[in-house]
């Protein structure tokens, strides 16, 4: 159970859509379902390599208050990075809580150059 105060992390909860496009390819999006103070808690077992050093966890549980439209959540940005929600588990303790547990999204850094 995360505190309150725990909450410090500005993080943005996504959706996903598949529609019909141009020539009838499945086209997915992301539409944001909102932007959330959330708890996060990295496993650090679980770490990238960039320039010979640890930096970003591929495993992180975010932990947000309880909304009932938060429970369609596929993915979650944080620090420009994209993490895949696994799964979600929801608290009931003295506050009303979901855990998200996530793996973070190979090849999605924001503003990366190929």
């Amino acid at each position: 159970m995360a505190k309150l105060t725990d909450r410090r992390h500005r993080i943005t909860l996504m959706s996903e859509a598949v529609s019909i496009g141009a020539g009838g390819r499945s086209v997915v999006t992301t539409p944001l379902i909102g932007d959330v103070w959330a708890a996060v808690s990295a496993h650090g077992s679980h770490l990238t390599m960039r320039g010979g050093r640890q930096t970003d966890p591929t495993q992180v549980s975010f932990t947000v208050a309880y909304v009932p439209e938060y429970l369609s959540t596929k993915s979650i940005k944080f620090k420009s990075l994209r993490y895949q929600v696994k799964s979600w588990r929801r608290t009931h303790h003295l506050l009303d809580e979901i855990t998200f547990e996530t793996s973070q999204i190979e090849g999605q850094m924001e503003g990366a150059v190929p």
